[in-house]
């Protein structure tokens, strides 16, 4: 499986709102760059790819969101991922509340924090 990693997003206030977008639109942006995520997701997202973000909680990175369709997802305060390769049919199934390591880009299950101390006993 291959993992591409877009960053970590926060919200933000543009300068000079779109003027095509409603007044009470909400924006992110990518802590890195900047780019704002409405341009992101119409230029980036392959078709074909299951695009998902995570949360940083308990000190990991766990995914809140898969989706085929990336314009379902709004990043703020998340880390955006998109993989390739995904032969399963229900990403939300197959992701949503596991745990994601970026030096390995793999998935595992979640373990709370209660059972690691029961395991580690």
């Amino acid at each position: 499986m291959i993992v591409i990693d877009h960053g970590q997003w926060a919200l933000y206030t543009p300068s000079v709102p779109n003027p095509n977008a409603p007044a009470n639109t909400i924006y992110a942006r990518r802590n890195s760059d900047r780019v704002d995520w409405y341009d992101f997701m119409l230029n980036n997202f392959q078709s074909d790819t299951v695009k998902m973000m995570c949360l940083f909680q308990l000190g990991e990175w766990i995914v809140s969101s898969a989706v085929f369709v990336g314009d379902r997802l709004f990043p703020a305060g998340q880390l955006v991922l998109e993989v390739q390769d995904y032969l399963g049919t229900d990403p939300a199934a197959d992701f949503n509340g596991k745990v994601y390591d970026p030096i390995t880009q793999t998935f595992r299950e979640f373990v709370p924090p209660t059972l690691r101390n029961v395991q580690a006993a």
